[in-house]
């Protein structure tokens, strides 16, 4: 539970400057759940900032121990799924009760992490005219994050239309 926590806190850091986009359910939806990270992506990557990416067969983690932004988590742990949409892996990380979706994409040594956020009015209509979306607010009464809950299809076209943002470039370092 540690873990989860710090994860959801460094995800937090991650999308504050935009309003965030969860889901209802994990997707793609009615797909396969991968039990273990695939071996072509298995292994040690770099961020520009020199932290470490380290993934193995049902675990991963990021950063350093003991450090802050350190984060840790295993497919056996049941708040991650691994699921595969065309070119993309989506790692689905369960919060209390939606989603938070990251596809990445493993090419060339390189490990790119994407995120959907509604960044600007452009990539807000944008997810609105393929999907509807719902609003969660706190409680002030300020929109905290959208949720969507879209079919493959609508997926599909989330993912074709720049709607996701590159978080994030690791290289594979072995």
């Amino acid at each position: 539970m540690k873990q989860k926590i710090i994860l959801l806190a460094i995800i937090g850091l991650l999308i504050t400057s935009c309003t965030s986009v969860e889901f209802e359910t994990s997707v793609p939806k009615n797909s396969d759940i991968i039990d273990e990270f695939p071996k072509e992506v298995m292994g040690y990557y770099l961020d520009k900032e020199n932290d470490t990416l380290r993934i193995e067969r049902y675990e991963f983690s990021y950063g350093t121990k003991g450090v802050f932004g350190y984060i840790e988590g295993s497919l056996k742990s049941g708040e991650f799924e691994l699921k595969r949409f065309g070119n993309y892996y989506v790692l689905n990380i369960i919060q209390s009760e939606y989603w938070i979706v990251m596809p990445f994409i493993y090419k060339n040594h390189k490990l790119s992490v994407y995120e959907i956020k509604f960044k600007d009015e452009i990539v807000r209509n944008k997810i609105t005219n393929i999907t509807q979306v719902k609003e969660t607010k706190n409680d002030k009464g300020e929109i905290v994050s959208f949720v969507i809950n879209p079919s493959n299809n609508e997926l599909r076209e989330l993912f074709k239309k720049d709607v996701l943002s590159k978080l994030i470039v690791l290289r594979k370092i072995k």
